[in-house]
């Protein structure tokens, strides 16, 4: 489970990222609190301190915009559940951290608001509905969507591929050759089989680069210069194949059409 902040107004701006390992892992409720001072912000899981880190403050006006709760890896998805939210003016320290803890814990709410200066409480008790009420009428409501969208997409992630990437690469290839073979029957001319051969090629990249920028947009899926550059070689190889006369041959003799 990992924490990633950053200016919404510019996504490109200073940010931070820091892992604190399988924090969920156990299936059970997971009580967070995040508390930020002038020169560190700190993270306590179950009312005991996870992670310190320095030189890196919040400050709570500046949280606005919107609350995306999920998983580090895009490929896997988040069955959790988020049972409150509480925000506050200050930072808690070690000892309120542990005592909200145990308030939230055992009446589904934290203690003492006015004492520790809470400012914003949602405790996602509607059980209905898009909305969830701030309990203390002095923030705004959250409003969910219906359908979770990526919120800053990115475009064809040109990461080196892993080991375990081998096999997609492989699939990749595999499953658009047949697309440059075929293509190549329904639009092969004996006076433009070069002109042919670059056209289903371009083609071929064409429709990866769609599916790569639409998935994009999908929850759960990236968008891979891998698979583009791959589905090109595999459109391109399906073009080679078709070039090959007794390729064309056995692929007739098999009844596959257009060949």
């Amino acid at each position: 489970m990992g924490f990633r902040l950053h200016n919404e107004k510019n996504p490109s701006g200073p940010h931070f990222y820091e892992r604190l390992g399988e924090v969920f892992g156990s299936g059970e409720p997971v009580f967070l609190t995040i508390a930020s001072s002038s020169n560190a912000t700190s993270v306590y899981v179950n009312g005991a301190l996870a992670k310190t880190m320095p030189d890196f403050p919040l400050v709570l006006r500046n949280l606005q915009g919107q609350i995306i709760a999920g998983t580090h890896n895009a490929d896997d998805g988040w069955a959790g559940q988020l049972l409150g939210i509480a925000a506050y003016e200050r930072a808690l320290t070690p000892a309120e951290a542990a005592l909200h803890y145990e308030t939230w814990t055992q009446k589904g709410r934290p203690e003492s608001l006015t004492a520790t200066g809470n400012v914003w409480l949602y405790l996602f008790d509607e059980h209905r509905g898009t909305v969830a009420h701030e309990a203390l009428g002095s923030g705004a409501d959250l409003n969910m969507p219906e359908r979770y969208t990526a919120i800053h997409p990115h475009y064809l992630d040109a990461s080196r591929p892993h080991r375990r990437d081998w096999s997609d690469i492989l699939l990749n290839i595999a499953g658009f050759a047949p697309f440059g073979f075929f293509f190549c029957a329904a639009f092969r001319s004996p006076r433009a089989s070069a002109l042919t051969a670059v056209i289903v090629i371009l083609l071929g990249m064409t429709i990866s680069l769609g599916i790569e920028v639409r998935q994009a947009y999908l929850p759960g899926r990236t968008s891979s210069l891998t698979d583009l550059v791959t589905n090109t070689l595999g459109a391109a190889l399906g073009v080679c194949l078709f070039q090959i006369r007794w390729v064309r041959t056995v692929a007739a003799k098999a009844g596959l059409p257009g060949v």
